[in-house]
């Protein structure tokens, strides 16, 4: 069985206001207008840095057991040896680090997105 799901909307279309806004990108504040309203720099990797470093601690322990496993086994001579792939707890911490750092570059692309949406949307009055 197949199914589809198509959704249609219609996309509105923002009013041009044929005016201008100047914008300083900078560190300490993000950006700057030329109205002088400033958007603060957030650092997002601040909010999940403890978990992101507990995860990433546990990642390079179990990739030191994981490269001890490796070893024995070819040490041993087996038939098929283990590879890093292959070695679940490994895996489960790569995934969970990966999903972390996803997640802080979603946030950070979220925040610029809703800044940028703003600058375009606000009505400027001079």
């Amino acid at each position: 069985m197949l199914c589809y799901c198509v959704s249609r909307y219609d996309v509105k279309k923002l009013l041009e206001t044929k005016q201008a806004v100047g914008i300083d990108m900078g560190v300490a504040d993000l950006m700057i207008t030329s109205d002088g309203v400033k958007y603060p720099t957030i650092c997002f990797d601040k909010v999940l840095s403890n978990k992101k470093h507990y995860w990433e601690k546990r990642l390079a322990r179990r990739r030191l057991q994981a490269m001890k496993e490796i070893a024995w086994d070819k040490h041993n001579q087996v038939l098929e040896p283990r590879e890093l792939a292959d070695l679940s707890n490994y895996r489960k911490a790569r995934t969970i680090v990966a999903k972390y750092n996803e997640k802080i570059a979603n946030q950070r692309n979220n925040y610029l997105h809703q800044l940028t949406k703003k600058l375009v949307t606000l009505p400027r009055i001079y």
